[in-house]
C-alpha cells in the first residue's frame, strides 16, 4: 500500500482574540518586518525604555502573538518565474483526505489549502517555465477523484512567504499585496525570450 506524507496538523481557528494596545502593535510591526531587530533599537524607534520593550516582547511571546522567526526567499533568483494556482473540485468530499495527501507528492508545491465554496482545494506550485506548468497539471489531473482543475498563473512575488503582517498590525483593513516592479519595454530577443511565460498571466485552462 502506498504511503503518503503525513498531513500537517491543523490550526485551531476558534482561539480567543488577543487584546493588544498601540505599543504592542508597534513592537510587533517592527519585528514582523525584521525579526532580528535588537530590542534596544526598537525601544529607541518607538521612544520607550529597553526594559519596557523587553517586558512587552516577552508577553507577546507568551500569548503566542509572536510565534517564531523565519526567513523569506527571492524565488526569482532560484529561477522560478511564476506561480501556478490550482483551484480543484473533488468528485466525492469523502476523498479529500486522500487527495490532499497525494497532492503533497507534487514537485515544487508550496501551498495547499482546503476551501469552502465552489472549489474544495487550492494548491500553489512554483514554475520555471511553461514545460513545468504542463507537467504539474498533467500530474494533478492523474489523481483519481479530481475534476479538471482551473489554473491561474501569476508572476512570482519578490519574496516568499508573503509578509502580510505589517499592514494587519498597522490598520484595520485588508493587507497590501506585493507589487512587482514594472520594467520599460526593450525591443530585443533577450527580453522576448524572458517574456515567454509572462504572456500567460491571467486565467487559463490547460
Amino acid at each position: 500500500m502506498e504511503q503518503y506524507p503525513k498531513r500537517p496538523t491543523c490550526i485551531d481557528l476558534d482561539q480567543p482574540q488577543i487584546e493588544i494596545d498601540e505599543v504592542d502593535r508597534r513592537i510587533a510591526s517592527v519585528l514582523s518586518q525584521k525579526s532580528r531587530t535588537p530590542l534596544a533599537k526598537i525601544a529607541e524607534q518607538i521612544g520607550l525604555t529597553t526594559k519596557t520593550v523587553t517586558k512587552r516582547y516577552r508577553r507577546l511571546r507568551e500569548i503566542n502573538l509572536l510565534t517564531r522567526s523565519t526567513v523569506t526567499l527571492d524565488l526569482n533568483k532560484l529561477g522560478y518565474r511564476a506561480l501556478a494556482n490550482f483551484y480543484i473540485r473533488v468528485s466525492k468530499r469523502s476523498q479529500i483526505e486522500r487527495i490532499y495527501c497525494q497532492l503533497l507528492h507534487v514537485s515544487n508545491l508550496i501551498v495547499i489549502i482546503r476551501l469552502i465554496g465552489s472549489y474544495d482545494l487550492y494548491a500553489s506550485v512554483v514554475l520555471k517555465d511553461l514545460n513545468g506548468l504542463f507537467e504539474v497539471t498533467e500530474k494533478i489531473r492523474k489523481i483519481n477523484g479530481l475534476e479538471s482543475p482551473d489554473v491561474f498563473v501569476t508572476p512570482m512575488p519578490p519574496s516568499w512567504p508573503l509578509n502580510l503582517f505589517p499592514s494587519l498590525l498597522e490598520a484595520e483593513h485588508m493587507p497590501k499585496y506585493w507589487s512587482a516592479p514594472v520594467k520599460p519595454r526593450v525591443a530585443s530577443k533577450k527580453v522576448a525570450k524572458q517574456s515567454q511565460l509572462i504572456i500567460i498571466f491571467g486565467s487559463i485552462h490547460v
